[in-house]
């Protein structure tokens, strides 16, 4: 028996509906894992921590998170989809170095632990040459956090080749040998706390050729999740990837849709009998005009996670998420209702569905429901507590209505992945603050000047050759 510790008198919202939420109990932890959830235990040779007055909920799960545009935290702000492809995808983004990758991904890494992700699916769409995946590998194993790191496979923007949507998006042969190299090397476990996933080209937008090859290529992988953009609305043209996808009897439970707000009845019935998810980012979708996908999806059976995109224009708190998810969801039906005259006498979503999607729905999303998305004798303890003391918090409400709607990332009093205690006393625990704002200060510095020194012209002019041979 290895290394024991012990949370004491926390509220215990268990997300598994066997142990249900407990108002006063304690967890005890053996090694990486939960060994008992319970009152009256009748362990004295744990390490104690004391959760008094805390809320311990499983970690948050985040399924669609841009790691690599933490360097460029609230760049596009006041941007349009058009001017992030333009500025920041074909822009900044071939510009990247390792040490630039490096520090986004370590940074973002510490971003999401302190405000109670657990684990994070690293949306990695910043292949554009070897050795990046490395440099954000060992950012993130150095930063504790639980990460389903999905290799991207599409390289920088050929402007001066073969016009086309694919020049633009291309996978180039050293994408193929990375991959194998990260699958055969440091990413062969699928039971290691970073694991290997793949990010799939935008293949709305590309021949279907595309998508064949890219979803072969993860399955010859055989790697858990692949991941890709889908449903992204107007640009989208009424592009048939999910039929064209079903007709070659390629959809499956390894896939993973980010957005998804363009998808019809027909298309979310066959994502639900096929095992394909979908992961909901809120204020991505809102963004671009949209009605997120959320309330509808769940009617037809599909599964549903949340995911924080980029900071690059969006909040990365989860928190922030669930809140909003849950307000647009209820929203969503309420609109449909209102159009059969019928007024509504309940709410869509309830505080504890939300609860559920962030942690369960997550871990199902990532295959990883086995592992974590609830407080579990015998799964990971990934483990988050509440702090209470701040007036915002001091509710007489039911727990997960608290934790979902009166909480935010300065609550996190403590994280535990693993069982390795990353935040205490909500303090990050053996990290260089002063020195991941300095890296990233110095990445950003160089980023714009070698930005400044671009023809930015010829990338707008590939853009709006994009649109035309889209519309």
């Amino acid at each position: 028996m290895g290394a024991k510790q012990i949370i004491r008198d926390a509220c215990v919202i268990s997300v598994d509906p066997e142990i249900g939420t407990q108002r006063r109990a304690d967890i005890l932890i053996e090694d990486d894992r939960i060994a008992a959830i319970g009152t009256d235990l009748g362990v004295d040779d744990a390490a104690p921590i004391d959760a008094g007055g805390m809320i311990a909920m499983p970690g948050l799960v985040c399924c669609h998170r841009h790691l690599w545009m933490t360097l460029l935290r609230g760049f596009i702000s006041d941007g349009t989809w058009s001017s992030y492809l333009v500025e920041t995808f074909w822009g900044r983004r071939p510009l990247y170095r390792p040490e630039d990758s490096h520090i986004a991904a370590y940074a973002g890494a510490l971003e999401a632990i302190d405000a109670g992700v657990t684990t994070v699916l690293d949306f990695h769409d910043c292949s554009v040459r070897e050795g990046l995946a490395d440099a954000s590998l060992d950012a993130l194993d150095k930063s504790g956090l639980r990460t389903v790191f999905a290799f991207g496979l599409e390289g920088p923007p050929d402007f001066d080749g073969a016009a086309g949507a694919e020049a633009m998006s291309p996978t180039l042969p050293w994408h193929r040998e990375e991959a194998f190299r990260l699958r055969n090397g440091r990413l062969a476990s699928d039971d290691a706390r970073v694991t290997m996933g793949i990010t799939a080209r935008n293949l709305e937008f590309l021949p279907f050729a595309c998508a064949a090859h890219d979803l072969g290529l993860a399955r010859e992988l055989g790697v858990r999740t692949l991941t890709t953009h889908a449903g992204s609305g107007a640009l989208s043209k009424g592009a048939t990837l999910v039929d064209n996808l079903r007709d070659h009897g390629l959809l499956g439970p390894d896939i993973l849709f980010s957005h998804g707000q363009s998808f019809t009845d027909g298309e979310l019935d066959t994502l639900a009998e096929t095992g394909v998810k979908i992961v909901v980012s809120v204020e991505s979708e809102l963004g671009q005009g949209a009605d997120p996908v959320t309330w509808r999806a769940l009617q037809h059976g599909v599964t549903v996670s949340l995911g924080a995109d980029s900071v690059g224009s969006l909040a990365g708190d989860m928190f922030r998420h669930m809140q909003m998810t849950l307000k647009v969801g209820r929203g969503s039906r309420a609109r449909l209702m209102d159009q059969q005259g019928i007024a509504p006498t309940d709410v869509a979503l309830l505080t504890r569905d939300m609860l559920e999607i962030a942690t369960m729905g997550g871990a199902r999303s990532l295959s990883l429901d086995d592992r974590i998305g609830s407080l579990t004798p015998g799964k990971q303890a990934d483990i988050i507590l509440l702090s209470r003391e701040r007036v915002g918090m001091m509710s007489g409400a039911e727990p997960e209505q608290i934790a979902v709607l009166q909480a935010n990332g300065r609550d996190v009093d403590t994280v535990l992945i693993a069982g390795r205690v990353l935040k205490r006393h909500g303090v990050l625990l053996d990290a260089d603050i002063k020195a991941v704002a300095r890296d990233l200060d110095n990445s950003r510095a160089y980023l714009d000047d070698a930005h400044g020194r671009l023809d930015t012209g010829v990338l707008w002019d590939a853009y709006n050759t994009k649109v035309a041979a889209a519309s």
